[in-house]
C-alpha cells in the first residue's frame, strides 16, 4: 500500500461505521531496508466491530409464558 493511501484507507473503513479494528498475523517476516521497515506476512485476518453496542432490555415473564 502507498505511503499516500494508507490514511484514506483508514478513514474510510472508520467513516464506514467501524468503531474497532485490530489484525491478527501470522507467520510474519519483518525486513528492515535503510529507513523502511516492511511486513511480509503468509496470512493475516482482519477483525473489527461495526457500531455501537446495542443495550437491550428483555422481558423473561413473556419468555416463560411461551415455553409454559
Amino acid at each position: 500500500i502507498g505511503r499516500t493511501l494508507i490514511p484514506r484507507y483508514f478513514s474510510t473503513v472508520f467513516e464506514g461505521g467501524v468503531s474497532d479494528l485490530y489484525y491478527i498475523l501470522k507467520h510474519s517476516k519483518e525486513s528492515f531496508h535503510n529507513s523502511c521497515i516492511t511486513v511480509d506476512c503468509d496470512q493475516c485476518t482482519m477483525v473489527t466491530q461495526h457500531g455501537k453496542p446495542m443495550f437491550t432490555k428483555v422481558k423473561m415473564e413473556s419468555v416463560c409464558d411461551t415455553l409454559s
